[in-house]
């Protein structure tokens, strides 16, 4: 298990902007990371074949959920840093029950 570790997104990910990414845990295919987006940035559409993804987005308390085989996208719109809190759950493993 990992346990605090800095990444860097693909950057064919990234539309535009800056992302700082600390994975927190990774465990069994789970993974518990902490993103930070810059002003205007925006993480591209794609899809999830192999796993859920949750995003806690930290100021407004709020939740999107992704489930495997659908697609999403992240923008920060704003003029201030955005933290989300993201949990990739492996296929097969029900992330709502």
């Amino acid at each position: 298990m990992d346990i605090i570790k800095m990444e860097t997104i693909s950057p064919s990910l990234i539309e535009r902007g800056e992302v700082k990414k600390w994975v927190l845990m990774r465990h069994e295919g789970f993974e518990v990371s902490l993103m930070k987006l810059a002003p205007f940035t925006k993480i591209k559409r794609h899809k999830h074949t192999k796993d859920w993804e949750i995003y806690f987005y930290v100021k407004s308390k709020t939740v999107s959920i992704c489930e495997v085989g659908e697609e999403h996208e992240l923008e920060n719109p704003s003029t201030n840093e955005m933290l989300v809190i993201s949990v990739k759950i492996p296929a097969g493993m029900n992330a709502i029950e």
